[in-house]
């Protein structure tokens, strides 16, 4: 479950490998000088995100018969994943599904909590509940983003959205998983704590 949390750190993830590789490259750290690279560490954190909510459905399917309520949180993954290298291919300027991901993301992984057997999900349901009221910020932006993404009307409101996303609300959900992880520890297989 921790490596499932990393998507949600991405800003801080981001900076925290690239920062050096462009400061060593004599870059600019806004990464529109290297966007091959920008592209590369996202598709890296979703494919570890991805492989430990696999794993994690794996150690549920054993243990919960609501595990397919982590169903969507993987798909989101998924479609994270892909969003990111299609971007690349079709230019790097056009970010629309990579930052929709991220929202469903977000959204999804309250389904993800529910997903737990009984006696853990009595522990993750708040992490339920904190995910959605994170989730209900993550609806609202993506609807004012929405003429944004369509029309390109109002630049300064994408960035102040995205940003509050990036730095506040998706580590919020992030610190959910690890906090599951470590609620569910004793109580479930190890296996369950990738």
């Amino acid at each position: 479950m921790v490596c499932s949390s990393l998507i949600f750190f991405y800003i801080y993830l981001q900076l925290l490998i690239s920062t050096p590789i462009i400061v060593f490259a004599g870059r600019d750290l806004t990464g529109y000088l290297v966007p091959e690279f920008s592209h590369i560490v996202p598709v890296f954190i979703g494919i570890v995100s991805f492989t430990g909510s696999l794993y994690s459905i794996r150690e549920l399917r054993k243990n919960s018969e609501h595990w397919y309520f982590a169903v969507p949180f993987v798909i989101s993954l998924a479609v994270l994943c892909i969003s990111n290298p299609l971007d690349l291919l079709r230019g790097g300027h056009n970010q629309e599904f990579f930052y929709i991901s991220q929202v469903l993301a977000m959204i999804t992984s309250v389904g993800f909590f529910l997903s737990f057997p009984e006696p853990e999900r009595n522990l993750t349901r708040y992490c339920a509940v904190f995910s959605g009221v994170v989730s209900i910020y993550a609806i609202g932006s993506l609807f004012a983003l929405a003429p944004v993404m369509l029309h390109g009307s109002s630049d300064a409101l994408f960035v102040v959205l995205l940003i509050i996303s990036w730095v506040v609300a998706m580590p919020l959900v992030g610190a959910c998983f690890i906090i599951t992880a470590f609620l569910v520890r004793e109580k479930v297989s190890p296996a369950m704590q990738t």
